[in-house]
């Protein structure tokens, strides 16, 4: 049966941004604002422009994470009734943005905090049971005068009655990425900061986790210094998993210069009751063992839970194509972190150009020689001769639109998928036959990068 893959690229970039200049949620750019409310919701514009109404407003959405509405609706005070979270700022000063929270009282909207933020745009927000007393901690992420290197994390907590609120701030932390996860299996939620610092020149990449006490207090029980990084380009956690004795982990996908990035792991030793970064060590060698291009990510391959770290090398006797231009065709190898380190999960190459890979063994890559047409969105499968030369054709995957019907496709070409406006065809040659290539291999072997 086919196994599918879906791969976690790196770099979505996010151009969605929400301006306006009235006091209504209405002056939000059209093309972009959210449906107007209706029903038991439609009073919450009305509401925040009595609360607003001697300002000139102009609206901010969060641009990371899961929530990116101009209308945050989550019941943070477990009482049944979800609470709106909006964001603003006054067009006459726009250097402070305002964390604005509404709620229904009876029959209506009313207006219960407005608080200052930490910046001048909202980066995400987020809810957290940190003490595990069901209520929801708001954590809001603020960025600096649109400079992604410069944020503020900030943690409140709620508490609403009759037509009044008190949010209080819990702790405020500088940072660069930021995962909420459970990293010491004691059911609550913790916040897990990665921060990238200079110091006497020198880059530094600390990671912090944040816990709360019975008394509301946050404070950080550990911390540890990861491989220097110019950047974060992913932060993500894995549960706990009982069966496979594995703690939760948070994998760090750092980049180190402009063409190299490793995978950093953090996990809580419950023994030493500290923070953990297994690979830090091999990272800051001159070949660390999670080395690759900057295209990869930590990604769950294999959609089970478990998230692999990808290391790239080239593969000998294989090249990608572009008109004159003619560059290695890499090998990306995943690697699963487990009880007894890392350990090889798959292999495959991945042809980025079409949106596909292709896996192959260890013995498969010293077979073939390869050559990836980019122009003509062909790669080409070559017998590995003895003399390290390529002999003959074996197969060959071939993409085109689906909506090019006058393309005449040769005799023996056989539909291996189809994706949007793509289809994914293959060409098994006589001598890639008397190989043994078959469909059944080329399919367990091919997968769309989804």
């Amino acid at each position: 049966m086919k196994r599918r893959f879906s791969v976690v690229l790196l770099f979505v970039f996010l151009a969605c941004m929400f301006s306006g200049c009235t006091p209504t949620l209405s002056g939000v750019d059209k093309l972009m604002r959210p449906p107007k409310l209706s029903g038991e919701s439609a009073g919450i514009e009305e509401a925040f422009a009595r609360a607003t109404a001697n300002r000139s407003v102009k609206m901010k959405t969060p641009t990371t994470g899961e929530y990116r509405s101009a209308y945050v609706l989550q019941d943070i005070d477990t009482d049944g009734v979800a609470e709106v979270i909006t964001f603003y700022c006054d067009s006459k000063d726009e250097t402070a943005v305002y964390m604005h929270i509404l709620d229904r009282v009876g029959d209506r909207w009313e207006s219960l905090a407005d608080i200052k933020g930490k910046g001048s745009e909202v980066d995400r927000i987020d809810f957290c049971d940190m003490n595990g007393d069901g209520v929801s901690e708001i954590v809001v992420c603020w960025s600096l005068f649109e400079s992604s290197g410069s944020k503020i994390m900030t943690v409140y907590t709620a508490s609403f009655g009759q037509s009044k609120g008190i949010v209080r701030e819990l702790a405020s932390e500088p940072f660069s990425q930021m995962v909420h996860i459970d990293m010491n299996a004691d059911t609550n939620d913790d916040i897990l900061l990665v921060l990238l610092s200079s110091e006497n020149g020198k880059s530094r990449t600390t990671a912090k986790i944040l816990m709360m006490d019975s008394d509301f207090g946050i404070y950080c029980p550990s911390s540890i210094e990861l491989v220097p990084a110019l950047r974060i380009s992913s932060l993500q956690s894995q549960k706990a998993d009982k069966q496979s004795e594995l703690p939760a982990m948070v994998f760090a996908d750092c980049v180190l210069n402009e063409t190299a990035a490793v995978t950093e792991i953090v996990y809580w030793d419950a023994e030493s009751r500290k923070l953990c970064a297994p690979l830090t060590a091999d990272n800051v060698t001159v070949s660390p063992k999670t080395a690759r291009a900057l295209n990869l990510s930590a990604a769950d391959v294999e959609k089970d839970g478990f998230l692999e770290i990808p290391t790239t090398r080239p593969l000998e006797n294989a090249v990608t194509v572009n008109g004159s231009d003619e560059t290695p065709l890499e090998l990306t190898a995943w690697l699963h972190f487990g009880k007894d380190g890392l350990q090889l999960k798959d292999q495959c190459l991945m042809i980025y150009s079409s949106s596909y890979l292709f896996r192959l063994s260890e013995a498969e890559a010293k077979s073939f020689a390869v050559v990836n047409n980019i122009p003509d969105r062909t790669c080409t499968f070559y017998e590995m001769r003895a003399d390290g030369m390529r002999g003959h054709v074996l197969f060959e995957l071939i993409v085109f639109p689906t909506t090019d019907r006058v393309r005449r496709r040769p005799s023996g070409d056989v539909t291996l998928a189809e994706s949007g406006a793509l289809t994914y065809i293959y060409r098994i040659t006589e001598f890639g036959v008397q190989a043994g290539i078959t469909g059944e291999y080329l399919e367990t072997h091919f997968s769309l990068i989804q």
